[in-house]
C-alpha cells in the first residue's frame, strides 16, 4: 500500500496518540531521511497520507516512514489501522508483505533482516516459506544466508564468552 492515496481495503481508520506507539518490529535495515521529509511535507500541506497498522495494544506493524515524518511535522497524532494483537513472527510477516506492496520496495537487507526476525522469533522454515510471496529458488538462497548469518552471530558471541572467560 503506499503511503499516499485511497486505501483498497474498506477497513476503520482510528486517530492514534503517536506517543502510544510502540515500534519493535523492524522490516527495514534503516528508514529514508529523504523520504521522511517528503511525507513531513505532505502532512504539513493537509495531504491525506494511508493510515498506519498497529495492533489493539499500539504496535506498529507498518508505517515507520509516516510515524517519523508525523513527528517531524509536530502532529501528535496518526490515523491507523488497527488489527488483533498477534504473534510476533506474524507481524513481522504481515509487515514484510505490507512493504513488498507499497510504494518503497524493501531492499536485499531489508528482506534478509526481516527473515532473519522470523527465525528468531521462532517461526520455522516451513512456516515462513508459506508466508512470503517469493518463489522457492529465491527462499531457498534468502534462508541460507539467513541461516549463516545467524551460525556467524552465534559464533562471534561464543568468541567474546570466551575471551572474557565466560563460558
Amino acid at each position: 500500500m503506499s503511503a499516499t492515496g485511497t486505501a483498497s481495503a474498506r477497513r476503520k481508520v482510528t486517530e492514534v496518540a503517536l506517543a502510544d506507539l510502540s515500534t519493535d518490529v523492524f522490516v527495514r535495515e534503516k528508514t529514508d531521511p529523504d523520504y521522511v521529509v517528503h511525507l513531513a511535507i505532505l502532512y504539513e500541506s493537509g495531504e491525506n497520507i494511508n493510515p498506519i497498522e498497529i495492533t489493539k495494544s499500539k504496535r506498529v506493524i507498518d508505517g515507520r516512514h509516516r510515524i517519523e515524518a508525523a513527528l517531524l511535522a509536530k502532529k501528535t497524532t496518526i490515523p491507523a489501522y488497527i488489527c488483533d494483537d498477534m504473534p510476533r513472527k506474524e507481524m513481522i510477516a504481515q509487515a514484510i508483505n505490507a512493504n513488498l506492496g507499497g510504494s518503497r520496495a524493501p531492499t536485499k537487507k531489508d528482506i534478509l533482516l526481516s527473515l532473519e526476525s522470523l527465525v528468531k522469533a521462532g517461526a520455522s522454515d516451513k512456516w515462513i516459506r508459506e508466508h512470503m510471496p517469493f518463489p522457492r529458488a529465491v527462499m531457498d538462497t534468502y534462508m541460507g544466508e539467513v541461516r549463516g548469518a545467524i551460525q556467524r552471530q552465534k559464533l562471534a558471541e561464543a568468541k567474546r564468552l570466551l575471551a572474557e572467560g565466560l563460558t
